[in-house]
């Protein structure tokens, strides 16, 4: 949508979009379509490829277009295989992805300022976020630096995704929402850990 405003093409693409069957994965896609004035046709069964495969069985798609919104750089070549075999014609677009030069110098300050220990949060909302964190710091041989830093702040995940990969990085993750994975009930859950921790007696 933001691309499309600066083309001056907002109600080109929402036309279009209320004229495509739409498949949105999680609670994200469904909000950003109602902000536009839409609404998801189908939603997945689970938030994940899976869920989104098990959808799309019982889908005629055989010889159909399928855009596919892809999730940062993420291929997902599990999904494309599953469209091809189904005889779609999937045509994936990544429209969000970390540049890898532009941003770099803030990110290495980051990593540094974790390392210092005068970061108290940080909270990840997606996978990229920390692939991209994590290339930057092995780029630069600051890993373990990365991973102290860590280590010394409060860690904040969306969900058990992103929860695992950090588990993955050798990062313990102290905050998580406990039901609804998005930015809402993280941002609640952070301000609960806190408030705890000021609170008389906290930690």
């Amino acid at each position: 949508m933001s691309l499309a405003d600066r083309h001056s093409l907002n109600s080109s693409l929402v036309g279009a979009l209320d004229k495509t069957t739409t498949l949105c994965r999680g609670p994200k896609p469904e909000r950003a379509l109602r902000e536009v004035g839409l609404k998801g046709d189908i939603q997945a069964a689970a938030p994940t490829t899976d869920g989104v495969i098990e959808t799309l069985e019982d889908m005629a798609i055989a010889g159909q277009q399928v855009a596919v919104q892809l999730y940062g750089e993420d291929p997902n070549t599990r999904l494309m295989d599953y469209l091809e075999s189904r005889q779609a014609l999937p045509q994936p677009v990544a429209p969000y992805i970390y540049a890898d030069d532009t941003e770099e110098a803030l990110v290495i300050g980051l990593v540094r300022a974790l390392a210092e220990g005068t970061v108290d949060a940080v909270a990840f909302t997606s996978q990229p976020q920390v692939e991209r964190l994590f290339q930057v710091a092995t780029r630069h041989d600051l890993e373990d630096e990365l991973v102290i830093g860590l280590s010394r702040c409060c860690v904040a995940s969306v969900g058990p995704v992103v929860s695992e990969q950090l588990k993955s990085r050798g990062v313990t993750v102290d905050i998580m929402p406990r039901q609804a994975f998005f930015m809402k009930p993280l941002v609640t859950e952070i301000m609960r850990y806190f408030a705890q921790k000021t609170a008389p007696g906290g930690h």
